[in-house]
């Protein structure tokens, strides 16, 4: 079997045309998709390129790219994990009743017979069952914990930095203030 490549994006055809290197073509495409607004990654995809390589070529030109665009991507993404991460907090939620009802509801097992299985039913499952079964319940417990306690950590975080945020404000507005010769209100 031949290896892999390192990377493959190398196998794409685009503008380095899989050599690693960007033309004259391809350098005069970065900066009209750049002046139309697409970011770096969107460059990289309809060249075929890595995006370092885009990155490296738009310093090299002189091209800066809006960090406002990336900054709402970054948040609309975060805001998307944050929704699956609390789906995925009710799902374990949800389950882990069922969980515990079955490790205290009967259980059937099969004992071989005279020639057949014959069914036995227990009150409880055996205690390996009722072992495996409170290990399963102790990871969805640790795991409903651990998203749900993520999540309050990132709204206690968000609160703070908008609260560093509104200090910070305040302090440039009353600097400002003292700037202008305005006395601070009592």
């Amino acid at each position: 079997m031949p290896p892999k490549p390192r990377n493959a994006r190398s196998k794409r055809s685009g503008a380095r045309g899989g050599s690693g290197k960007i033309t004259d073509t391809g350098r005069q495409r970065i900066i009209d998709l750049h002046a139309v607004g697409k970011g770096r990654n969107q460059i990289a995809a309809e060249l075929g390129v890595d995006p370092r390589t885009i990155t490296y070529w738009a310093n090299k030109l002189g091209l800066r790219f809006d960090q406002a665009i990336t900054a709402e991507a970054t948040a609309a993404r975060l805001e998307q994990l944050k929704g699956r991460r609390l789906d995925m907090a009710e799902m374990i939620a949800a389950r882990i009743d069922d969980l515990h009802e079955r490790l205290w509801s009967p259980h059937t097992t099969y004992e071989r017979g005279d020639g057949e299985l014959i069914p036995v039913t227990l009150p409880l499952p055996p205690l390996r069952d009722l072992r495996d079964g409170y290990t399963a319940l102790s990871l969805a417990l640790r795991s409903l914990t651990e998203l749900v306690n993520s999540q309050a950590n990132e709204t206690v975080a968000a609160d703070r930095s908008m609260l560093a945020d509104l200090a910070r404000n305040l302090k440039s507005a009353v600097e400002a203030d003292h700037a202008r010769g305005e006395p601070t209100p009592e």
